[in-house]
């Protein structure tokens, strides 16, 4: 198996190909992170920083007090048109207009934050009601629907307030995905034509173990190759954003991410990283499987790579036509996480993230098992052949 990975791996232009493809994603993943502080004026984002760090943690009545009191006398102020537009050491940030747009921002993060416990509530209510509705009418679907909906909803609130907008970013952030596919691609194309485009697999067929247990080896040297890979531009995505925007709050719960107040998942930003991690290695493992199957049918590693392209374009077609299946949806799972997505299986809700995880699975089943009938009904072809 070690040879098998040193086979698709150990080559220059893979080496060179992988550096190219990290520095660029490095780039772009750190021009992402950057949205976040202010190019036009160089202390604004500096002055945001320090007034987060002044009210983070704990909310408190002083807090929200001092929140609320400073964005009322800026408003004023701006309303009124009495104030100047040079430069101001007296101000926060150096400019009374500025200043307001910074306290608006904070403002309306942390009145979201305060009243999240309302609006869950609320959320709850409206649950109850529909699941009692759907009683009456004898739906069990919709009754358990509405049911998970208002258990997901019910004891929610926020109590620790932090700087979401860097996480807010991170999870949007997704042109890693592509370079990762393309690189799975690239490298493991010709994990099993290679030998044939290279003339080579009949005298490896003849081999002691160039049969079922060289199918085995290259199966998992592929998958292992395709986990390296994804791991390496994640830990990469992850490290520039937590350098860049200071993540930070791992406790604090997901939906403490505005853009995510909706989502199903009562979990803390830490154990929703985890998760979406193990949804992207699942997709990952499902691409591997794909490019392992194109590679099987193939006899040059051009017709490999782009029978995989033909498999990855009926995924995102299927991706369009929104049906139950969406393998795609592994890939970037944070975005279907924003709100309650759910599939309907033996009339029960089932988020629609948990039911791909399976599904997926069962695909790289099936996949992996048609490829090891395909390797070993051409490995006896080809002794026949020899023969």
């Amino acid at each position: 198996m070690k040879f098998e990975v040193k086979k698709l791996v150990c080559k220059r232009i893979v080496y060179v190909i992988v550096v190219l493809s990290m520095l660029i994603n490095g780039i772009y993943c750190f021009n992402s992170a950057d949205k976040i502080n202010s190019k036009k004026y160089k202390n604004a984002s500096e002055c945001q920083k320090n007034i987060y760090k002044k009210i983070e943690g704990k909310i408190t009545q002083d807090k929200a007090d001092f929140i609320s009191t400073e964005y009322e006398r800026l408003k004023k102020t701006i309303e009124s048109g009495d104030y100047s537009k040079e430069y101001d050491e007296t101000t926060y940030s150096g400019y009374i207009f500025l200043d307001y747009n910074i306290f608006k921002e904070i403002y309306d993060e942390f009145k979201y934050n305060v009243e999240y416990k309302t609006e869950a509530e609320n959320i709850c209510k409206k649950a109850n009601e529909c699941e009692k509705i759907y009683e009456i009418k004898n739906n069990k679907y919709f009754v358990e629907y509405y049911k998970n909906y208002s258990v997901i909803f019910s004891n929610r609130y926020i109590d620790e307030f932090y700087d979401t907008r860097g996480w807010d970013i991170y999870f949007k952030y997704s042109f890693s995905n592509l370079i990762i596919i393309m690189l799975i691609i690239f490298i493991n194309c010709g994990i099993f034509c290679n030998e044939r485009e290279e003339k080579m697999a009949v005298l490896i067929i003849s081999t002691s173990k160039g049969k079922t247990h060289l199918i085995r080896n290259k199966i998992i040297a592929g998958v292992i190759v395709s986990l390296i890979i994804a791991c390496f531009f994640y830990i990469e995505d992850f490290i520039i954003f937590m350098t860049v925007t200071n993540l930070h709050g791992f406790d604090n719960l997901i939906y403490s991410v505005r853009t995510f107040k909706m989502c199903p998942l009562n979990v803390s930003m830490l154990q929703f990283c985890i998760y979406i991690f193990i949804c992207k290695i699942t997709g990952i493992i499902v691409i591997s499987s794909l490019v392992a199957l194109a590679s099987s049918m193939s006899d040059t590693n051009f017709v490999s790579s782009v029978l995989t392209v033909i498999f990855i374009i009926v995924l995102v077609i299927f991706n369009n036509i929104k049906i139950k299946t969406d393998i795609l949806c592994l890939i970037t799972p944070q975005l279907y996480l924003k709100e309650y997505d759910i599939v309907k299986i033996f009339n029960k809700p089932i988020l629609k993230t948990n039911y791909n995880m399976i599904f997926a699975l069962l695909i790289v089943i099936a996949v992996y098992t048609a490829v090891w009938w395909l390797e070993a009904e051409l490995g006896k072809v080809m002794k026949k052949e020899r023969i």
